[in-house]
């Protein structure tokens, strides 16, 4: 995130809310309603402490429209100095799980069962070792353990957290919780070891945006200019793991990989980046600093150079009005949460620039994440394949309840994924209170 533009996530709530309303106006939906999709069920705030240090840590769930206990609660845990610790930036990204899980599912009529949440903790985990990192993580389970559970909350890796950190969750849960189907108490868990992971969780956030790019191409939504080109050209922001693994498959979807960019630098290769290669270097190297196979360029000027596709893969605030002003891209497929200030969006709009949402682009990893759980839950086992496989028809339901709604009420992709989601959510919260 830059840290100059970062103010806090009440500007990002704010920016959420506003979008509830105005799809709430078009849907014409009940006060009531309105109400209930803009307030949180239950906020945590927890100070953790290990040692001599002590650590702001919240967990906050939104709105479940379903009946708790068969479906619950579900969203990430980041380990950040900046937002990790903001209730704010927490809040927004719980109420958007909520939409998110409502976009995309096995068909129109059924979307991922979970209502949304969301957890942080306000540390650099860089800044820390393997043991301290795991004394942290089993003061955060014992401080919140009740709060947690297959059938109540499920988090799993956010920014900061990785399959280990879900392995050390799911171990310290269990130690008081010897229950069968204790493992789902999170879902991310690593695959080797017995972590009981599910095969594709990885990939699935990356791969899930190909999947929509894919879906939204056969549909005709997309602009005719990305297509001047053989292949269109890619520039991802943000090479941690949806970046790496939608640079990983682009070239399966008839794309071009020609810029990454991360915090230590960005290359860029006009003929190209050789992304097998790069992806070997960075897990050698844990970074893209030094790749002989490209240019190290300024984050600006890689901008300004052709490419048809930007690909956000970062965190929040991240595309400024700058970026929006200078890019030459033609579509936005946004891998990370949030990555537009509002300001740049005035930019993107005005200049016509097509964005696949957050919503929509990037719910491949609370999908599969669904898998695991249901794996867990009903101790079964899926194979790659499988994954792979619903995880596009998953994604290909949202990609055309997004766009068709979009064109129905004449709005762009990002309004048409909130009233696609909010339109479901409605008749589940009438439901779920007998209205």
């Amino acid at each position: 995130m830059n840290k100059e533009i970062y103010q806090g996530g009440g500007d990002y709530l704010s920016s959420v809310f506003n979008k509830i309303d105005r799809a709430a106006e078009i849907l014409k939906l009940e006060p009531w309603i309105v109400k209930e999709l803009k307030t949180f069920s239950r906020v945590l705030e927890m100070r953790v402490r290990v040692g001599k240090e002590h650590f702001t840590a919240f967990r906050v769930r939104h709105v479940n429209p379903y009946p708790t206990g068969h479906r619950p609660y579900k969203g990430g845990i980041r380990f950040d100095e900046l937002t990790g610790g903001d209730l704010q930036t927490i809040k927004a990204l719980a109420a958007e799980m909520t939409l998110k899980c409502a976009v995309v599912g096995p068909d129109a009529v059924r979307r991922l069962p979970f209502g949304g949440a969301k957890g942080g903790i306000g540390i650099n985990p860089k800044n820390y070792t393997r043991e301290q990192i795991r004394d942290i993580v089993e003061t955060f389970v014992d401080e919140i353990g009740h709060d947690i559970g297959p059938t109540v909350d499920v988090p799993a890796p956010d920014y900061g957290t990785n399959d280990e950190i879900m392995r050390m969750i799911a171990t310290r849960y269990a130690k008081f919780n010897a229950m069968p189907g204790a493992g789902a108490v999170v879902t991310g868990k690593p695959l080797s070891k017995g972590g009981g992971g599910c095969p594709g969780r990885r990939q699935a956030t990356g791969l899930g945006m190909l999947y929509v790019y894919e879906a939204l191409k056969e549909l005709k939504v997309l602009p005719s200019d990305i297509f001047v080109v053989d292949k269109p050209r890619v520039v991802i922001h943000g090479f941690g793991n949806v970046g790496l693994n939608f640079g990983k498959y682009a070239e399966r979807f008839g794309l071009k990989v020609v810029g990454v960019c991360e915090a230590n630098g960005c290359l860029y290769n006009a003929n190209g980046i050789d992304m097998a290669a790069l992806v070997k270097y960075v897990e050698d190297y844990k970074s893209v600093y030094g790749f002989p196979g490209a240019e190290l360029k300024d984050f600006y000027e890689i901008l300004a150079l052709p490419h048809e596709i930007d690909a956000p893969c970062a965190k929040e605030n991240t595309i400024d009005k700058k970026w929006a002003e200078i890019t030459t891209a033609k579509l936005m497929i946004e891998g990370a949460n949030g990555p537009v200030t509002a300001e740049a969006e005035e930019v993107i709009t005005r200049r016509n620039i097509m964005v696949v949402p957050d919503l929509l682009a990037n719910a491949g990893g609370v999908t599969v994440s669904y898998f695991e759980w249901q794996q867990d839950i009903e101790g079964g086992q899926f194979s790659e394949e499988d994954v792979f496989k619903k995880l596009e028809q998953y994604m290909r339901v949202g990609a055309k309840g997004v766009s068709e709604t979009a064109a129905k009420f004449q709005v762009d992709l990002r309004m048409g994924a909130y009233l696609w989601s909010i339109e479901y959510l409605a008749e589940a919260l009438k439901a779920k209170h007998g209205w």
